[in-house]
């Protein structure tokens, strides 16, 4: 059974998020405001411009380009692992810089080569970053199916592969010093001059010879395995300083009272999303058990969750934020700036109401009992907002609705890699919200076979000492005591 989401008048006028009848975060675009902690010395990955001024602030103030360039390019492999996001790397609007980074945290050719020029082309200029399209010059040339694939592992596994067929690649040039220059941030590759400059791919392939000789960086020589064939053995499809690629919005932490965001310390079993294009090409029993990395010198690294909470009491008064006066009821929104993965809810016995779990994509209702949970479908991308229209038991007795407390808890996917880590030593922590907030951290860590638990209260700046090494870090924000 499904219903169309009413209109909450009420709502609108309390709910700073809500103008002209339409849920907007606050700061799409200006950047993302809201609750956020950061660690001085790491990178917010928040938007693009605190992404790049964060690495590039960590060098020497006479870094040349190179330097710079080369530090995006290792913060990318370390942020980045392989595993197939999107259907068509090259051409799918999926593929969002600040996505990828902030809730995938993988890719393949195309998608990673993308955020990688998307940072570059912030800090050197759009026109100086250019996307490659290369194939085989002849089916075989680049030894894949010889070599049990290595960093093209999914080449191998896609239900479509052809084995007469030449196999692609995407890779990524940037221009300075008046010269293009080959990084290949997926493959772990660059290769340099006599004179120490950075090579093109077209140098490349006029010097087959120069593709042999490593760089001494442990980033840069291939580590899957020598797959220098990828450089040599090609033919440039093309080349293109527009290639389709937007950094995407940077999207706020909104923290109501008695709401709080958990960064898990492990991925919940089978809590992620793959695309149903990704599904049908590579078949489940290569996909399982979920997006994981393969690189076969550093541990496996693998997709991340976060849980949301709020609890709250419900008033049935005007002056309740969420109370609709025409139709007796709540109006409840949830958003989040990662994609709902499963939603959870309890209320007293009695309580009832409608669920509109995918608010992103359609205005259905879903008819909810006092407790139950929802799953974003296999078939269906998953949203970063659901509603909810919630009835008090009392509703239709004669003394009418009472209060309501409510508990909702949401599982939503992300990157571990990017999220904010405490290191040994000292810490300076930044609370970032607005003055009322009740803002609070609290870090769950393990050191040894103890667990232990720091926390920060209060907007502003906070110093956390850490001895030893902190392992299987959780991080939960609240807006009110921690859960």
């Amino acid at each position: 059974m499904y219903r169309q989401f009413p209109q909450n008048n009420n709502a609108k006028r309390n709910n700073p998020r809500q103008q002209n009848g339409e849920l907007t975060a606050i700061g799409m675009t200006q950047g993302p405001r809201g609750n956020k902690l950061t660690i001085d010395g790491q990178v917010d990955t928040s938007t693009v411009a605190s992404i790049v001024g964060d690495v590039l602030g960590q060098l020497p103030a006479q870094a040349d380009t190179e330097i710079r360039v080369l530090a995006l390019y290792h913060w990318v492999r370390e942020a980045l692992f392989i595993y197939p996001s999107c259907p068509d790397d090259l051409c799918e609007d999926f593929n969002k810089a600040l996505r990828q980074i902030n809730w995938w945290g993988y890719g393949l050719c195309g998608t990673q080569s993308k955020v990688f020029g998307m940072l570059v082309a912030h800090a050197l200029g759009r026109e100086n970053v250019r996307l490659l399209g290369t194939h085989e010059r002849e089916t075989g040339n680049w030894k894949m199916r010889e070599r049990g694939y290595r960093v093209f592992k999914w080449s191998g596994l896609a239900r479509d592969n052809e084995p007469d067929s030449p196999d692609g690649h995407s890779t990524l040039e940037i221009f300075w010093d008046g010269a293009w220059h080959l990084l290949d941030v997926m493959v772990g590759f660059y290769r340099r001059h006599p004179d120490g400059t950075i090579a093109s791919l077209q140098d490349l392939l006029d010097d087959v010879d120069l593709a042999a000789q490593p760089v001494g960086d442990p980033e840069g020589d291939m580590p899957f395995g020598d797959e220098r064939e990828v450089f040599t053995a090609t033919t440039v499809s093309f080349r293109s300083v527009t290639f389709n690629s937007w950094p995407g919005e940077g999207l706020p932490l909104l923290l109501r009272p008695g709401e709080s965001f958990t960064w898990l310390a492990e991925p919940i079993a089978g809590a992620y999303y793959l695309h149903p294009k990704i599904r049908e090409r590579f078949g489940d029993e290569a996909l399982e058990p979920g997006p994981r990395g393969h690189r076969p010198d550093r541990a496996t690294r693998r997709y991340g969750n976060g849980e949301h909470r709020w609890v709250t009491t419900l008033h049935p008064r005007a002056e309740d934020p969420f109370w609709c006066t025409e139709t007796g009821d709540w109006h409840l929104t949830v958003e989040l700036p990662y994609p709902i993965i499963t939603i959870e809810w309890r209320m007293e016995e009695g309580a009832n109401g409608f669920l509109l779990p995918h608010a992103e994509h359609d205005d259905r209702l879903l008819p909810i009992q006092a407790t139950g949970q929802q799953t974003t479908p296999k078939e269906q991308p998953p949203s970063r907002r659901y509603r909810l229209i919630l009835r008090s038991p009392g509703r239709a007795t004669e003394t009418g609705p009472k209060p309501l407390v409510v508990e909702l808890k949401s599982i939503v996917q992300l990157n571990p890699q990017v999220v904010p880590r405490l290191l040994p030593g000292h810490n300076r922590i930044q609370l970032r919200g607005s003055a009322g907030d009740d803002l609070q951290a609290r870090f769950r860590y393990r050191i040894g076979d103890g667990w232990q638990e720091n926390d920060c209260i209060g907007v502003g700046p906070h110093d956390v000492a850490i001895d030893g090494d902190p392992e299987s870090q959780q991080l939960t924000l609240s807006n009110g005591e921690p859960p």
